[in-house]
């Protein structure tokens, strides 16, 4: 029988053909930039650095035309890698092409727009003097300033210099008195003097004083053994000379917070420091009974995520802010240490009509021109909607902990077509919902017998996790911000005390039965979970832990329950 065509054949054929044609267009639009990054921006004649090209695939890599690189570079080296990663079910790929560039002129120079991408600026200083160099193996230690505020990042470098080949290379452990460090990605580049390569590798230290004064850095080690050349693949176990080299000690010179700045205001010496605000849609479009969200986003060059202040979300009569916690992070970038915060809020209206939301100025001090300065949001004026009758209630104060939440009413659903009970359907998805409890209950039981029946451990690994818990305390008390602050407590308190505080600040307090760090407890979850919010100050809470931290350990108390090696 003779199939005749229909009209369905030609319609379907087109939609088709609409499908891939939105399909080539989204690949299109969705093909990676190319991105360009380097490790340093400051070289000098006969040093070498990495340019890292990034692209969406391996062809685009090939298609970059390197010639206009290559016109005051040179390329000694290259290096090609792939990386594959799934987040969300979502898979992204990437590749990377690593050059190892040697500049050919000095002044300052660029690496081209490479793919479209933006250009970046290259300063290329003189050759560095050919100081007497009678040992093929060098170390030195040096501050990127001399004089520092109080809180303020200085950067310290520990360069290795090497003519000849080392292996078992290491570092003694840096401590600090009176200010904590944060160590930053390493660099390793190449140095020609007098015609002899030189490999050299920098070790740097973000460093945050926390008092003014004189801060002594003590002098470092760095141990080796020179690599013997082999003339057979047989090792006989037979190591070159052993080397050991020290720096010199150094002085930063910290000053104090200056008169001039805000003195309610929380200290932020930063070299840059921006504030920006995002919503989940248009301000404009808020009705009563709805919510829009407020994403306010701190971040700033030379601080800690854990030192920004939080965000203050006022709001005038007839609007009310429901915040949520918040997101800290830190990140790098050449100057150093990069802190972000961003705050949220659910903003909900009671009564239609016009508003106005105030301004928000967050102070700063400037370290390039050493002067205070605002970064700010304006006011803005926002037109709330009538809302449906039947509109939804703005959710509810968050609880505080080990607070019961009750279920609140659900409106009822507007009158539709009536449906077919099932009635089998409830009494199974019941009988799996216990079954799960059941089975969540019984896993909860054997992860803490087990976790109770683990012995403390006294090693450095513990004494290093309750270090680095303190530091971010100091921060979050400096920067007086309760919710991180919270974190590293529970975090410091894991580490010195051991099972059972990750959960409740108190058992601290009472394991340790010290009656101010109750109290400051008291303060600090009072500030946070009160259904009046009430500014928080971090002092007495650092104080009162400084104070523990001095004491030595008692012998009632944990095993592990050791000083962090450094002091304060």
């Amino acid at each position: 029988m003779t199939m005749h065509p229909t009209g369905k054949h030609p319609r379907l054929i087109a939609a088709a053909l609409s499908l891939v044609a939105a399909l080539l267009l989204f690949a299109g639009t969705a093909r990676a930039e190319v991105k360009l990054a380097v490790d340093r921006q400051a070289v000098a004649m006969g040093e070498s650095f990495s340019l890292i090209i990034s692209a969406g695939s391996a062809e685009e890599l090939r298609q970059l035309d390197l010639r206009a690189l290559e016109t005051d570079f040179a390329i000694l080296q290259r290096t090609q890698s792939s990386n594959t990663s799934i987040i969300n079910g979502e898979r992204s790929h990437s590749e990377q092409l690593s050059l190892e560039l040697t500049p050919l002129r000095e002044g300052r120079l660029e690496i081209p727009p490479l793919g479209g991408a933006a250009p970046i600026a290259i300063e290329v200083a003189e050759p560095v003097a050919g100081e007497e160099r009678n040992d093929d193996v060098l170390f030195t230690a040096e501050l990127d300033r001399e004089t520092v505020y109080v809180q303020e990042q200085a950067i310290l470098t520990l360069r290795i210099e090497q003519a000849v080949n080392l292996e078992a290379r290491s570092l003694s452990e840096l401590k600090l008195d009176r200010a904590f460090a944060v160590p930053l990605e390493q660099r390793s580049f190449q140095r020609t003097l007098d015609g002899r390569p030189w490999l050299v590798h920098e070790v740097r230290f973000a460093i945050f004083p926390e008092r003014s004064g004189e801060l002594q850095i003590p002098p470092q080690t760095f141990t080796a053994r020179e690599s013997r050349t082999r003339r057979s693949g047989i090792n006989f176990g037979l190591g070159g000379r052993q080397l050991q080299r020290r720096s010199q000690p150094l002085t930063l010179q910290v000053e104090p917070r200056p008169a001039a700045f805000p003195q309610d205001a929380t200290w932020l010496p930063a070299r840059a420091l921006s504030l920006e605000q995002s919503w989940s849609a248009d301000p404009d479009t808020l009705q009563v009974g709805d919510s829009l969200t407020r994403n306010l986003s701190l971040r700033a060059e030379g601080l800690q995520g854990a030192q920004l202040p939080p965000i203050d979300f006022q709001a005038p009569e007839g609007l009310r802010y429901y915040t949520d916690q918040p997101q800290i992070e830190d990140s790098e970038n050449p100057g150093g240490v990069v802190g972000l915060r961003q705050d949220s809020a659910a903003l909900v209206a009671s009564e239609p009509g016009d508003y106005t939301l105030p301004a928000i100025r967050v102070p700063w001090w400037d370290t390039t021109e050493d002067r205070v300065r605002y970064a700010e949001i304006p006011a803005q004026r926002i037109t709330v909607l009538p809302g449906s009758i039947d509109a939804s209630p703005p959710p509810a104060e968050p609880a505080a902990p080990g607070a019961r939440s009750t279920a609140s009413a659900t409106p009822a659903a507007p009158p539709g077509p009536r449906s077919t009970p099932t009635h089998w359907l409830w009494p199974l998805l019941s009988a799996g919902l216990g079954l799960g409890w059941l089975l969540t209950a019984l896993l909860w039981w054997r992860s803490h017998t087990r976790a109770a029946n683990l012995p403390h451990s006294g090693s450095a690994s513990g004494a290093n996790n309750a270090g680095r818990a303190f530091r971010q305390l100091q921060a979050a008390c400096t920067s007086h911000s309760p919710a991180p602050a919270r974190r590293a407590l529970l975090d410091w308190c894991q580490a010195q005390v051991g099972a059972g505080c990750e959960r409740d600040l108190y058992t601290l307090a009472e394991r340790l039965g010290d009656r101010e760090l109750l109290a400051a407890i008291d303060e600090l979850e009072r500030a946070l979970y009160a259904p009046v919010a009430t500014p928080w100050h971090g002092d007495a809470l650092l104080a009162a832990v400084r104070r523990l931290r001095q004491q030595p350990a008692r012998q009632q108390a944990a095993p592990d329950l050791a000083l962090y090696p450094g002091g304060e």
